[in-house]
């Protein structure tokens, strides 16, 4: 049989939860996953607005770099290889 509590602890459980001081956490580090938890709401609005993840992650690029602080993982690491893969054509070519 699954172990069995009273509701009387529960609610001293509750009572406990409620009584805890809010956390500054504007410092705390965060993993990817848990920014874009964070974010989910924002990045989904702008999606509904027509903007495209690439458009977002370089709205995130342009606000960093005018000091922003947002950490660079959040921006896609794939867009290198997009911009190679859009030019097949393209040949370093040696001047020596």
């Amino acid at each position: 049989m699954k172990k069995q509590i009273t509701i009387a602890t529960v609610l001293d459980v509750r009572k406990k939860l409620e009584s805890l001081p809010r956390i500054d956490n504007a410092h705390r580090k965060v993993t990817t996953r848990e920014a874009l938890q964070v974010l989910k709401k924002q990045i989904t609005d702008l999606r509904n607005k027509g903007y495209t993840f690439v458009q977002i992650a370089e709205g995130i690029v342009s606000e960093r770099n005018r000091g922003e602080g947002i950490h660079p993982p959040l921006v896609p690491q794939r867009r290198k290889a997009a911009e190679a893969a859009a030019e097949p054509n393209r040949v370093e070519r040696n001047h020596s």
